[in-house]
């Protein structure tokens, strides 16, 4: 007998049979949609990670750059200060200390070489102003040099580029990477501000500017017009005082109130001033909280009045100690012109022209227990530096420059 199968007993059957080159057919089609996403997923984060490389690459070879530029602040050194110096032999010293800070910096892991061509260059010169555009621009030279540029590079035809991390990403196993920085050194200064963590290296000493006699202690006389002796020279190698000739003079500067013949006071500065605030500004400098009364500024030659500060020539052993511990620091000393005395126990105050860089070379007691402390002017740089070009806004043509004190600024 034939039997007929019913629609009801049918239709699972036949959904059973016909859902199989379904499912076949969806899984056919989705799996190279997936593998194609997948890939443009990887090839994106190929290029994002090969792109972060390239940047972070960039990122060390910059800062390698700069500070091998900061490095160069010999540009700014004693050399500037003496007579028939041959002063290529200062820019010798900053290519190498560029060369040294250099070499300590890494870029993907490989160490900043700027020894030859290759690596990258090491040029000096000054910033001048394009009189057609107004522009500044770098001029290479080597007379009265005040910049230093630094290049920077990985290149493939100098064959050390750099490796990608993902090779190919971008086309190529390898790519190129240059950075460029500038350094100059501005000696407009028309003051100083410290700020936290940076006090303004100051010796809280005023030295007698100038006085009529021609045999006198007075900064003019014995440094700038160069009577005074040589006696001593400063080793930067070793941080130490030789007795022996430099091509700098020293000034002698010589307590002695009874005597009246004094060139030399302490300065007085900040609201709890007593020994132990000057013992921590002869070591340290003035801070932000030492300036409070002046919001951290000490300002100069911004009008034609001197700055008239607090002083005393009460010196004692303590204070001595206190010299004799900064010894071979070059540090600011400010220049007075009048010393105003009040009452009979050495307070008074002094009025302060401008400030200079010195060393205290030695501290000694001489006849009458007088306190002689021999000073020996260098050059010194600070980012405590205000300049006039920061401050005027008609530039800084006119202002007579600090021979003493330089700023170093990343121009670029």
């Amino acid at each position: 007998m034939v039997r007929y199968l019913s629609l009801v007993e049918s239709t699972p059957m036949l959904r059973q049979k016909n859902r199989q080159p379904i499912g076949h057919a969806r899984r056919g089609i989705l799996t190279p949609m997936i593998a194609a996403a997948l890939l443009v997923v990887m090839a994106g984060m190929a290029l994002v990670l090969d792109y972060l490389w390239l940047s972070g690459a960039e990122v060390e070879l910059q800062s390698a750059a700069d500070a091998a530029a900061v490095a160069a602040r010999n540009l700014a050194d004693d050399d500037l200060l003496r007579e028939n110096v041959d002063l290529k032999n200062r820019l010798i010293r900053a290519r190498e200390a560029a060369k040294n800070i250099a070499a300590k910096n890494s870029a993907v892991g490989t160490p900043v070489s700027l020894e030859s061509e290759d690596g990258g260059r090491i040029r000096f010169g000054r910033v001048v102003v394009q009189e057609s555009t107004g522009l500044f621009r770098f001029l290479e030279t080597h007379h009265q040099t005040t910049s230093v540029k630094v290049t920077a590079r990985r290149m493939r035809n100098t064959h050390n580029p750099v490796a990608m991390l993902l090779s190919g990403s971008f086309g190529h196993p390898y790519a190129d990477v240059a950075v460029q920085s500038e350094a100059t050194i501005y000696n407009d200064v028309v003051g100083f501000r410290a700020f936290e963590g940076a006090p303004v290296p100051i010796l809280p000493l005023a030295i007698l500017e100038k006085a009529p006699e021609k045999n006198s202690q007075s900064w003019v006389n014995q440094i700038e017009q160069r009577r005074g002796k040589d006696c001593f020279a400063f080793d930067l190698a070793s941080g130490t005082v030789l007795e022996q000739s430099d091509g700098l003079t020293e000034i002698v500067l010589k307590s002695g109130s009874s005597a009246g013949h004094e060139n030399f006071h302490l300065l007085e500065i900040g609201e709890s001033y007593g020994y132990d605030s000057l013992f921590d500004q002869i070591a340290r400098g003035w801070t932000i909280e030492d300036l409070e009364q002046t919001e951290g500024d000490l300002f100069f030659n911004r009008s034609s009045s001197p700055v008239s500060i607090s002083c005393s020539n009460q010196l004692n052993s303590a204070v001595v100690s206190a010299l004799e511990n900064v010894i071979g620091q070059c540090r600011i000393f400010l220049l007075y012109g009048k010393h105003h005395k009040h009452g009979h126990q050495g307070w008074g105050t002094v009025e302060c022209m401008r400030p200079v860089a010195g060393r205290v070379m030695s501290v000694n007691y001489g006849e009458n227990r007088c306190i002689e402390i021999v000073v020996q002017p260098c050059v010194l740089t600070t980012k405590t530096a205000v300049l006039h070009r920061e401050v005027a806004s008609n530039g800084s043509d006119d202002f007579p420059a600090n021979p003493y004190i330089y700023k170093l600024q990343l121009t670029q």
